[in-house]
């Protein structure tokens, strides 16, 4: 027989064998074992509780209202299974034993301390009455046990987790969304889905029906000079109590709030900056702004210094700057144009109409501000013109082209400067006498034709609305055709020409290198000597005897009458005089030195050769008009 020895606080199991029954054997006692019984559960130790711990139990014993065990009618505890207790010392002051078939499930552990800023989040197993909340549970409803508390668990709920407050600091909020219709902590209705902001300063714990979007939503600073724009995205009223339309725009500005937090319909477009204009600035606004925030498109809004705004919804500033004031000097003026009819007043302080499409000039010293209904063609300054100087005038109403000159000129409202066009052969020689170049040579292009070149290094860009002059050289003359009167005129150097709107040089091509060649030598100017030609010539005797000759003719125009026309135009009369000079006297040479020998024209060629020029001095003068002197 075996005894078994229990102390104080111990326990064991035994089984009957015949009932299989077991019951419990509480110490401290001695306890003769039967042979129809045998150990089910060795010797255990009771449970102590501490003041804040408890253990769970599955498959506690049944108990009556008193507390007493109850028992199967065979004599078996009485459990409940399947169920879990929580024990803690508020129930069970003393240890206690585990009865047959109680199971510990854990160790023992502390009630859940849940501090000020902690919540838990609660889940119902059982229908049951929350004593915290004195809320009736149902299987699945959620809800947050908020701190500071020790929470006890039970068999009716579980904690799903600890949650830690969100601290919502000054000029911050949080954002928050339902997850299902709800009521926020300000009892305002929540739908599913929608969203909202906390800004009240300190801790806030989120409901169940809750779920945190941002936990730092932070404020944007405005200050007299930064003004904030927005957009709704849904109809609203706004934290000052507008009300605002989905799609409206708006600024919130230093005058609303020094801090603004963008609301959950609210759009951050951008921040603006303050247009500052001073007393000498202003500034065009497009679309402007009236009453109840809508723009007027099409419409324009001139502003003037000193002032300072924001630029509303909608609106924008004409040419994207603030402009200056136009400061109009003695010799300054604005060729203006009326769009719309203006009211103006003229020099004596008169009002005049303006009419859309008039135009007339404002003239300084004075300060000006372009008013809406007018529109700057023009900024012009008065043309300072030496006797030398001046600029082709063209008149819009009656198209006369007429030249200025030796005076301060500034053009009228109907006038413009008017552009003369010259050939480029022309261009080339006016660019030439700058750079010391009077005659040019010329190249043969693919075509066939004579092209005049002056180094680009010595080219000057020309003005062409001033007046085309050209330094006659001493002892030379020039020729223009005024087109529109159909005359022509001649200047004598040393002289500056000066041309008419409606003249034109005349160009000059004359023969140049040794032998001859035709358009070597290009100049608006001819010289009228006295000066030499010499030539190259190729002769053959009666015996055919071939010699070439170089020979050097003296050569001047006199000119009797430089006032008489017609005597002027016989200079002009020849285009190449040199070239045809001097085939011609080629000529006449060659067939006088082919009707003698060679030993005769060895022996006597200056004589011969004079003979032949005689010949062509005669012919000259009547034709030509020109005298030459022979050298040889």
């Amino acid at each position: 027989m075996d005894i078994i020895k229990l102390q104080l606080k111990t326990y064991v199991h035994i089984k009957d064998t015949i009932t299989n029954i077991s019951y419990l054997i509480e110490g401290p006692k001695n306890y003769a074992l039967k042979s129809h019984e045998e150990i089910a559960l060795e010797m255990q130790r009771h449970i102590q509780l501490g003041n804040s711990q408890y253990i769970k139990i599955k498959n506690p014993v049944a108990r009556d209202e008193k507390g007493n065990i109850l028992y199967e009618s065979f004599g078996q505890v009485k459990l409940h299974w399947g169920e879990i207790q929580y024990r803690t010392f508020h129930d069970f002051k003393d240890p206690f034993p585990l009865y047959p078939n109680e199971k510990v499930l854990g160790p023992i552990e502390k009630f859940i301390v849940v501090q000020a800023n902690e919540a838990l989040v609660m889940r119902a197993e059982h229908n049951f009455k929350d004593d915290v909340m004195q809320k009736q549970r149902s299987p699945g409803d959620r809800w947050i046990y908020r701190g500071p508390m020790n929470y006890i668990p039970n068999k009716n709920a579980t904690v799903i987790e600890k949650i830690n407050a969100i601290i919502v600091f000054p000029n911050t909020a949080i954002r928050l969304r339902a997850l299902r219709d709800t009521t926020d902590k300000n009892g305002i209705q929540r739908l599913a889905g929608e969203e909202w902001l906390i800004r009240e300063e300190g801790s806030y714990i989120p409901n169940v029906g809750e779920q945190l979007v941002d936990k730092q939503v932070k404020a944007i600073t405005l200050t007299d000079k930064i003004a904030l724009k927005l957009a709704a995205l849904a109809d609203f009223t706004d934290v000052y109590g507008k009300k605002r339309k989905a799609g409206s725009e708006w600024l919130v500005t230093i005058e609303d709030a020094d801090q603004h937090i963008c609301d959950v319909h609210e759009k951050f477009l951008e921040l603006l900056k303050i247009n500052v204009l001073s007393s000498r600035q202003y500034c065009v606004i497009l679309n402007p702004v009236v009453e109840k925030d809508n723009p007027q498109f099409g419409k324009k809004k001139l502003v003037k210094g000193e002032c300072s705004f924001f630029l509303q919804p909608g609106e924008l500033l004409e040419g994207s700057k603030i402009h200056e004031t136009l400061v109009l000097e003695e010799n300054d003026a604005l060729l203006l144009q009326a769009v719309e009819k203006y009211e103006d007043t003229d020099n004596d302080e008169e009002k005049v109409l303006r009419r859309p499409g008039d135009k007339w000039l404002i003239k300084g010293p004075c300060e000006f501000i372009k008013p809406l209904e007018l529109e700057i063609l023009q900024q012009r300054k008065a043309i300072p013109l030496d006797e030398n100087e001046g600029i082709y005038v063209r008149d819009r109403n009656t198209g006369e082209i007429k030249t200025v000159s030796g005076q301060t000129y500034l053009l009228k409202e109907h006038e413009e400067l008017w552009e003369k066009q010259l050939s480029d052969d022309v261009e080339t020689l006016l660019a030439a006498q700058f750079s010391g170049t009077i005659f040019q040579s010329a190249t043969v292009d693919e075509k066939g034709e004579y092209k005049y070149r002056v180094p680009e290094s010595n080219l000057l860009l020309r003005s062409k609305h001033k007046i085309v002059t050209f330094r006659a050289p001493d002892n030379s003359a020039v020729q223009l055709f005024d087109y529109r009167s159909k005359t022509k005129r001649h200047v004598f150097g040393p002289e500056l020409v000066k041309l008419g709107p409606h003249e034109q040089f005349t160009v000059f091509y004359l023969s140049g290198k040794r032998p001859k060649q035709e358009n070597q030598i290009q100049n608006l100017a001819i010289l009228l000597g006295p000066d030499f030609m010499t030539d190259l010539i190729e002769v053959e005797t009666r015996d055919h005897a071939r010699l070439t000759l170089q020979l050097s003719y003296s050569w001047k125009f006199e000119i009797l009458d430089k006032k008489n026309k017609d005597e002027c135009e016989k200079i002009f009369t020849c285009n190449d005089f040199i070239g045809i000079a001097c085939k011609n006297i080629a000529a006449k040479i060659r067939g006088v030195v082919s009707s003698v020998p060679f030993e005769i024209f060895h022996k006597g060629s200056a004589a011969i050769v004079r003979s032949a020029g005689k010949i062509f001095y005669i012919f000259s003068m009547k034709f030509f008009d020109l005298k030459i002197r022979k050298k040889y």
